[in-house]
């Protein structure tokens, strides 16, 4: 998928989106922090009972899951806003070509004159004011 997409998808977000993208930032932090100190305490000298290590992995896995299924949630409604831009973009081009004309339609008319063309070009103002009233 092109990034302009992805990035526009983001800007579109929800305030319960952002708060979730912000959420799994901070997730994504204590993670880091997490592993951090494991790599402290693995480095120390000092024996570690087993008790804190089983508290620590936890901890981690804890956390992992909360950031997978915060992930898979905002994938999930990124998706949706896509499916339902794409939606709106197909209607947008059907709408329009069933307003225009087909091209071999534009060799079959005949030109039109003077008085004629005035009327045809008050014709198609009238139109177009009209459609962009409703």
């Amino acid at each position: 998928m092109p990034p302009t997409v992805i990035a526009a998808a983001r800007s579109n977000l929800t305030e319960e989106q952002k708060q979730l993208a912000d959420h799994l930032a901070r997730v994504d932090e204590d993670l880091r922090t997490l592993e951090q100190e494991r790599r402290r305490a693995s480095r120390s000298s000092a024996p570690r009972s087993p008790s804190r290590r089983t508290k620590l992995r936890g901890r981690e896995e804890s956390i992992r899951e909360r950031e997978d299924t915060f992930r898979r949630r905002l994938d999930t409604k990124l998706d949706d806003q896509l499916r339902d831009a794409r939606r709106e973009i197909d209607r947008v081009i059907e709408e329009l070509k069933r307003r225009a004309p087909a091209p071999r339609e534009y060799g079959r008319r005949p030109a039109r004159r003077g008085a004629d063309a005035r009327a045809a070009v008050d014709q198609t103002r009238r139109a177009g004011r009209t459609s962009r009233r409703r």
